[in-house]
């Protein structure tokens, strides 16, 4: 009997062997060969996004030139404050580098905004604006900090354009070309969003820890 029990246990403790080796492997290739730091990777993607200003201007931008007297004064992204995390952020290695994948969605609209003069009479402002947008963002995972490696763009919705201070049929008449076209307005969406929303990132990244 004693030896019957010895091999029932030996059966359960190999049992027990197995399921740890299926865990583990399962977890290498989860996550590939690297070691995460011991930090809450959720938490510390909160304080990330909390540091995210509300309005961000995007340097040098502005232009003239394009009309004789008209000149636009930098354009400023307004919005990123209100991101939040969307689903679970996804932890892989990348080259023995811990990272990190999460889907970002805006609580509210996103846009673009630049000042506007033409010559000494006419000023306003011209806007693009989003009424939700999903970002993905790439991290690498250090030991007290998340940096920034690429964002990109993955879901955009109810974009129209604006343009404010100048006279009344002006105004439609950019409204309406913004509905006729809106692939120029998709366009300059998906590749300014991503692009200024990396510098973003980047620029809450380098200026103190999160």
């Amino acid at each position: 009997a004693h030896g019957m029990q010895s091999g029932a246990t030996m059966k359960t403790v190999g049992a027990l062997l197995l399921i740890a080796t299926i865990v583990s492997c399962e977890v290498t290739a989860k996550f590939g060969e690297c070691s995460f730091p011991g930090v809450d990777l959720e938490v510390a993607l909160d304080e990330f996004l909390q540091r995210l200003p509300a309005s961000y201007e995007i340097p040098n931008s502005g232009s003239d030139g394009m009309l004789p007297g008209l000149t636009f004064g930098n354009i400023y992204l307004l919005g990123l404050s209100t991101l939040e995390i969307r689903g679970a952020p996804r932890p892989f290695c990348r080259k023995g580098s811990p990272m990190l994948e999460v889907s970002l969605s805006t609580r509210a609209a996103l846009r673009f905004i630049a000042p506007w003069r033409y010559c000494s009479t006419l000023s306003g402002k011209l806007s693009t604006t989003s009424s939700y947008v999903t970002l993905n963002a790439l991290f690498e995972v250090g030991e007290d900090k998340l940096a920034p490696i690429d964002v990109w763009l993955t879901w955009l919705e109810g974009t129209y354009v604006l343009l404010d201070g100048a006279p009344e049929p002006l105004n439609m008449a950019v409204a309406i070309l913004s509905k006729l076209a809106p692939a120029v307005v998709r366009d300059f969406w998906v590749e300014e969003t991503a692009w200024r929303s990396k510098d973003v990132f980047k620029d809450v990244a380098t200026s103190g820890k999160n």
